[in-house]
């Protein structure tokens, strides 16, 4: 195939993949939504787990 070939059907497999707004939406709420759920279980272990002891053992 020549460059200019190969350019085309990039730019073709480039169009066709590009997000929509609907998917760039989804992909951000999904991030959201694992940001909040871990956010969740740190706040959960911090209060349910033993503090640590900042004395060293000696």
């Amino acid at each position: 195939m020549r460059q200019q070939d190969m350019a085309t059907v990039i730019a073709r497999i480039s169009g066709s993949v590009a997000m929509s707004d609907t998917t760039s939406q989804l992909i951000h709420l999904a991030g959201l939504i694992s940001v909040g759920f871990l956010t969740l279980i740190a706040g959960l272990a911090g209060r349910y787990l033993p503090a640590m002891d900042e004395n060293p053992l000696t």
